[in-house]
Formats: C-alpha cells, sequence, structure tokens
C-alpha cells in the first residue's frame, strides 16, 4: 500500500516537473522573440535617426552655424558694453 502511493507522488511530481519546464520553455521563447523583436525596431530607428542626421549635416545646419556665430559676437558686444557699468572690487 505504503509503496503504491509513493509511485502515483512520483509519477504526480515528475509530471508536474516536466510541465513547469516546458512552461517556462514556452515563456522563454516569447520572451526571446519579443526581445528580438524590439532589438530590430531600436536597430531601424537609429538607422533612420543616422540617415537624418547625416542630411541634416550636410546642407541644413548652415544656416544654424551662421546664427550660432553671430550670436555669439552679439553676446560679446553685450558683455564689452556693459562691463564699462560696473563697479570694480578694489583690493587693500
Amino acid at each position: 500500500m505504503l509503496e503504491n502511493i509513493r509511485e502515483i507522488l512520483l509519477i504526480v511530481y515528475l509530471s508536474l516537473g516536466i510541465l513547469v519546464a516546458l512552461v517556462v520553455s514556452i515563456a522563454t521563447f516569447f520572451i526571446a522573440r519579443t526581445i528580438l523583436k524590439l532589438l530590430g525596431s531600436v536597430r531601424r530607428t537609429l538607422g533612420s535617426l543616422e540617415e537624418v542626421a547625416s542630411n541634416f549635416g550636410g546642407n541644413a545646419s548652415a544656416p544654424f552655424t551662421t546664427w550660432a556665430s553671430a550670436v555669439q559676437n552679439i553676446v560679446k558686444v553685450v558683455g564689452f558694453v556693459t562691463g564699462f557699468g560696473r563697479r570694480r572690487n578694489k583690493k587693500d
């Protein structure tokens, strides 16, 4: 009688172990497939971003560099002019 219960429990636990291993394998497969799709999407997005950046780096950025240098020169002139109105601290 005790041997029969032991064998039934052994069969039940082995079946549960196989079932758990199968569920974990299927879950791992779906997670890996999702991660690979996500990485493919990221790769395509980075390729598009690189394409946009290379197009922008050509002719489109020229006006921005001109404006940036003009603004930088204006800031220097304003700083120079406003520098005359400041009082300087005298060191003893």
